[in-house]
C-alpha cells in the first residue's frame, strides 16, 4: 500500500528477553503495516511472537527482562518507541486501544464495570462524571449488552465469558480510537459466542471507521474478516498478502501447512486433521538458515545454511522461501501440485 495510507507502520522490529536459558531472541526483523480503515490479521502458532510484537509496539512488554533491540513503530508518522511514558499514556486507550484475550486478568475485578468505563473516558476526555456515566451506558448498548444500567453496577466476575469480552470491547471503543489491537479476543469461548463477538467487533469498528489489528492462531477464523494477513513463524513474517493471496495463492510451505490443518466442513467426519510435524525452534538457541527448514518437506541444503530473502510475488504479496528461487522451479512445482 502507499505509505500515505499507513496508520501503523512497524519496521525491522527486534525483541529479546533475558531468561535462565540465556538470551531469547523472540522477534527477528519483523515488519508489517496496518492501513487506514482495514482489518489486518497476524496469524501463526502459539509462541510465534504475535502478541509480543504487538505489545512491543506500545512498549507494553516488561523491560527488563524484555528489550527492544531495534526497529520503529510509526503511528501516523510518529515513532511510538521514542515516546516517553506521558506521551504513550495519551496514545494508549485514546488513539490505540487493546482488546486482550482474558478479560478476567485484563480488567480490575474489584471495580464495578461502570466505574472502569467511566475511568477510561475521564482519563482521556474533558467530560463530567455524569456525562461519562451516560456514555458508558450507551457503550454497553452498542456492544449488545441488555439492561446496561444493571451491568454498570456489576463486577466482571459476575458476567459470562461472552459478556466479559463485550465489556472489553466497550472499554476499547470508549474514546473512538483510530486503531484497535484485538489479541486473541475469543479465546476460551465456544464457537457460537466466538462468531458473535467477532461479528460484533468488526461491524462496530467498520461503523466507527477504526482500523483493526487482529491477532490469532486460527487462520480459518480470519477468512471472513481480514483484508490482509501476515503469517508469523519463529518471530518473523514468512508471508504477507491479501486474504485472497493467503487462502488461494499461498507460497510458503508453513502457510500451506496451516491451511491444510484448518478444520473443513467438506471433509469426511472420520478423517484426521492434517498436522505440521515437529516443533518451532527454541528462540534461545543460535539459528542458521530458514527457521522452518527442519519441519519442511521440501527442505534444501540452502535452506539450512542461509536465511531466505524477502520475495515480492506482487504489490501486496511477499514471502520468505528459497522455493521461490528460479533454481528451485522443479521442487516448487511439486510442492504446489501437492498443496
Amino acid at each position: 500500500m502507499d505509505g500515505l495510507g499507513r496508520l501503523l507502520d512497524v519496521r525491522n522490529m527486534d525483541v529479546c528477553f533475558r531468561t535462565h536459558e540465556g538470551e531469547s531472541h523472540v522477534i527477528r526483523d519483523a515488519s508489517f503495516c496496518v492501513n487506514h480503515g482495514e482489518v489486518m490479521a497476524i496469524v501463526g502458532e502459539s509462541g510465534s511472537g504475535k502478541s509480543v510484537l504487538t505489545q512491543a509496539c506500545l512498549k507494553l512488554i516488561p523491560m527488563p527482562p524484555g528489550e527492544i533491540r531495534g526497529g520503529k513503530a510509526l503511528y501516523n508518522g510518529r515513532d511510538l518507541l521514542q515516546m516517553n511514558e506521558n506521551e504513550l499514556r495519551a496514545v494508549r486507550g485514546k488513539e490505540v486501544a487493546v482488546v486482550f484475550q482474558d478479560a478476567m486478568t485484563a480488567l480490575n475485578p474489584t471495580m464495578r464495570i461502570g466505574a472502569q468505563l467511566v475511568e477510561t473516558i475521564i482519563e482521556h476526555e474533558k467530560i463530567s462524571k455524569r456525562d461519562a456515566k451516560a456514555r458508558a451506558a450507551e457503550l454497553l448498548r452498542m456492544v449488545k449488552i441488555p439492561n446496561p444500567e444493571k451491568y454498570m453496577r456489576q463486577y466482571i466476575f459476575q458476567c459470562s465469558g461472552g459478556m466479559r469480552q463485550r465489556v472489553m470491547i466497550a472499554i476499547a471503543i470508549a474514546c473512538r480510537p483510530k486503531l484497535i489491537i484485538a489479541d486473541e479476543p475469543t479465546t476460551a469461548l465456544d464457537v457460537t459466542i466466538k462468531t458473535e463477538i467477532l461479528n460484533l467487533l468488526v461491524s462496530l469498528l467498520r461503523e466507527l471507521g477504526t482500523s483493526v489489528l487482529l491477532i490469532t492462531h486460527d487462520l480459518g477464523m480470519v477468512a471472513s474478516y481480514a483484508d490482509r494477513i501476515g503469517v508469523m513463524y519463529a518471530g518473523r513474517f514468512v508471508e504477507t498478502g491479501t486474504s485472497h493471496d493467503i487462502f488461494y495463492r499461498a507460497k510458503h510451505p508453513y502457510t500451506r501447512g496451516l491451511l491444510r490443518a484448518a478444520p473443513r466442513l467438506d471433509l469426511p467426519p472420520d478423517q484426521d486433521l492434517a498436522t505440521i510435524p515437529g516443533a518451532p525452534p527454541n528462540p534461545a538457541l543460535p539459528r542458521r538458515g530458514c527457521a522452518f527448514a527442519v519441519r519442511c518437506a521440501n527442505c534444501m541444503e540452502v535452506c539450512k545454511a542461509y536465511e531466505p530473502p524477502l520475495t515480492d510475488i506482487d504489490k501486496e504479496h511477499t514471502t520468505r522461501c528459497w522455493l521461490l528461487d528460479p533454481r528451485a522451479e522443479n521442487i516448487r512445482n511439486s510442492e504446489e501440485a501437492g498443496a
